[in-house]
């Protein structure tokens, strides 16, 4: 079992996932009801819409030296999934829900699997960008389940990754060197 950390262990709502399906159905529900809009502008209206709902550990900043809430830093990467599940679209700085958001959203009316459903269908569109190779290790799909656990903030050991993935810590230490433009977004300028 991988053990996840936070930068305050003592914090027992720092273990607890950032509810990405709330953010999921306030985005589409605002888009919804206020039409294609500025990115800015979604993101700061979904906080005054979720602000008497949002943890104090989804409020928190997710890293030192930056004041964006861990909400809103899920929110901003979490719509890289809904486009690939075809629900919304960012062209020109405009967001904007599509007919298949629309269902989405009538198809999950408290938000609850949003998050799984858009995962599942980036990952599908990755899968399908790849080059086809004669040999994926049995690791990869395993240790990326176990890596989308991980949220900004938290860690876990090569070893305790290894350990899930049935393989070794080198192994998982290659990966992720190989990998890293997925696992970590960049640095502010």
């Amino acid at each position: 079992m991988v053990t996840l950390m936070t930068s305050d262990p003592t914090d027992a709502a720092s273990t607890q996932p950032v509810r990405r399906w709330l953010l999921y159905r306030a985005t589409l529900e605002l888009l919804t009801h206020q039409g294609p809009s500025q990115r800015a502008e979604v993101i700061s209206k979904v906080g005054e819409l979720l602000a008497s709902e949002l943890t104090d550990y989804e409020k928190a900043t997710f890293r030192t030296g930056d004041e964006t809430p861990r909400w809103a830093n899920n929110l901003a990467w979490g719509t890289t999934d809904m486009v690939a599940a075809g629900w919304m679209t960012k062209h020109d700085g405009l967001w904007a829900i599509t007919d298949s958001g629309r269902e989405a959203l009538a198809s999950h009316p408290d938000g609850v699997g949003l998050d799984v459903e858009s995962t599942r269908a980036y990952r599908e569109r990755l899968r399908a960008s790849r080059p086809v190779t004669a040999f994926e290790p049995r690791y990869v799909p395993i240790l990326e389940a176990a890596l989308e656990f991980i949220e900004p903030g938290q860690w876990s050991t090569y070893t305790d990754l290894a350990a899930v993935a049935s393989t070794n810590p080198q192994t998982v230490g290659n990966y992720m060197g190989s990998n890293l433009h997925r696992r970590c977004p960049p640095r502010p300028r």
